[in-house]
């Protein structure tokens, strides 16, 4: 199991965020992809499923990556508004579609920028807006990550930390 090693929000969202985001911008094409809101709800997201600390889940679970992406992915593949896109991400990053293949390079930091951008899409695939607010958020990250075990005592923290971390790009802050 590969640890972390200690990166901070900060460098999360610097290193492996905020690349992720140009890199779709890239993909897709769509610059709207760049927000604080989303920046936020990403980091906030992979602090809350995994602490910024293992990549693969605890207890030998699914999981995989800082957003502890399982199989479920998959349905990016053949969802409307992600399939285009998810065959583009594998395409851009010389990976196959197969799921257990991603989930192995999801396992290491050589995987970090593409466990994001499939974070991304996850959050594409979500009919509704990017939340802006704690509440809002909380019910994005249900209704998205689906988590079977949701710990909603530690979100407040996991919003929080997302909100202090410094991003790259700080005229996104305005």
């Amino acid at each position: 199991m590969e640890k972390n090693g200690g990166m901070t929000p900060k460098e999360v969202c610097e290193t492996i965020i905020v690349p992720s985001i140009s890199e779709m911008v890239e993909i897709t094409g769509h610059a709207w992809l760049d927000t604080y809101a989303r920046r936020r709800l990403l980091l906030a997201i992979a602090i809350q499923e995994s602490n910024l600390e293992t990549r693969v889940q605890i207890g030998g679970g699914p999981g995989r990556s800082f957003w502890q992406l399982e199989a479920g992915v998959r349905y990016l593949f053949s969802n409307e508004a992600t399939s285009t896109f998810a065959r583009s991400v594998c395409r851009f990053f010389g990976v196959p579609q197969d799921t257990s293949e991603l989930a192995k390079i999801m396992e290491t930091s050589a995987g970090d920028d593409l466990a994001c951008c499939l974070a991304i899409l996850m959050l594409l695939a979500d009919p509704h807006p990017i939340p802006t607010g704690q509440d809002d958020a909380w019910k994005t990250y249900l209704r998205v990550w689906r988590p079977g075990k949701p710990r909603p005592a530690a979100w407040p923290r996991s919003w929080s930390m997302s909100g202090v971390a410094s991003f790259k790009n700080d005229k996104l802050n305005a």
